[in-house]
């Protein structure tokens, strides 16, 4: 990028996030961040602060526009659910990204699993219901299953429930339909298996393949991610085939140019079922520190290098099998059980402990260390 520094706009950036916008500033960006929280740190570090919830297009559009910087934004990003607000502002801006319908279908899990139907894109079989009555009625369950009840649209893993009986439907409903302002829940069959999250950005050729990162979930019934390790542990097989999938639901719900994130769960027999995409990258537990520390590949500067010079100057994923170290990340009650039994960690990073505010947010997510073995 030559010339005056053009500005990156962040909706909805979140603290943990920070890293994201050191690398804008990096490569000579000027950043402006929206956030509900006045008293976010993310604010305080932007260039230009906007005090707007991110579902709230027309707000951040006419904050743009009365400081006049409206035709000074190049690119735009969210690292969370606002998938439909951030198209909306990217056309209006005439930034190229996703289209608004593809958008909004990534924020409804509903209608995602209605495309990845249509797609022949396989995915844990299941349905949607409005009330407990009809998700009892359409799960008719059958005993020594399990099913997963979630909203139909929340952020991260709000409102997620893995049921073992029929009598914990009703309350799983309940808990879910919570999180969902569609009040519609989706419950899906259980697969026992390994889960892992996918980067990449999508062009209209190809996927620009971005890292992949396992990840294991804490006890039943409410699977909070406990620890993340990277490289993954596929086969170089089943890497190729994950990505294959990847960029065939992505396009299947209609995504087309930009940051793309999936989903996967590999059961035991090696069959591999996308959970879901979206038009972003992973969180910071993949993205900005298992991948990075492991693969040396920075998955949102690969990012930035697309869309600044091209998918030539990106540092791109290359499947593989030879793990020379693997970086993890673990929920900081476990580290404790760890130190207890004597294990010694190569500590690299303790995710936003230093900077004012512990990485955490308003719901059950643990914060995390980052190290390696």
């Amino acid at each position: 990028m030559s010339g005056f520094k053009k500005y990156i706009l962040f909706v909805g950036m979140g603290d943990w996030c920070l890293p994201q916008l050191e690398i804008a500033k990096q490569k000579g960006y000027k950043t402006i961040v929206t956030n509900r929280d006045k008293n976010a740190v993310a604010l305080e570090k932007a260039d230009v602060p906007i005090v707007a919830d991110g579902c709230d297009a027309s707000a951040i559009l006419s904050f743009l526009c009365q400081k006049q910087i409206e035709n000074e934004i190049t690119y735009i990003y969210t690292g969370t659910e606002l998938f439909f607000p951030v198209a909306l502002i990217a056309q209006s801006l005439n930034i190229p990204w996703h289209s608004p319908l593809s958008a909004y279908i990534c924020e409804n899990k509903s209608l995602m699993r209605e495309k990845f139907k249509q797609h022949n894109v396989l995915h844990p079989s299941g349905c949607s219901a409005k009330s407990s009555t009809e998700l009892i009625s359409k799960v008719q369950y059958k005993k020594g299953k399990k099913y997963v009840i979630k909203p139909s649209n929340s952020l991260s893993s709000q409102g997620i429930t893995i049921v073992s009986s029929e009598r914990e439907l009703k309350d799983a409903f309940n808990r879910a339909v919570q999180y969902a302002t569609s009040k519609t829940v989706v419950c899906e069959e259980y697969v026992e298996g390994l889960l892992h999250d996918t980067n990449g950005i999508l062009t209209e050729g190809r996927l620009i393949r971005l890292g992949i990162n396992d990840k294991k979930a804490g006890p039943l019934p409410h699977t909070v991610v406990i620890e993340g390790s990277c490289p993954t542990i596929l086969s170089k097989s089943l890497q190729e085939e994950i990505y294959s999938i990847f960029e065939k639901a992505c396009r299947a719900v209609g995504l087309t140019h930009g940051p793309v994130k999936g989903d996967f769960i590999v059961d035991g027999e090696n069959n591999v079922f996308v959970l879901e995409v979206a038009p972003r990258l992973h969180g910071p537990l993949g993205s900005l520190y298992l991948i990075p520390n492991a693969l040396e590949i920075n998955p949102f500067e690969g990012l930035l290098n697309w869309f600044d010079k091209g998918e030539g100057n990106v540092k791109e994923h290359y499947s593989s099998h030879h793990v020379s170290e693997t970086v993890f990340a673990t929920a900081c009650d476990l580290i404790e059980n760890f130190k207890k039994k004597g294990m010694v960690l190569n500590i690299l990073e303790k995710p936003g402990i230093s900077d004012r505010k512990l990485w955490k947010s308003n719901y059950d997510v643990p914060i995390y260390v980052i190290w390696k073995q």
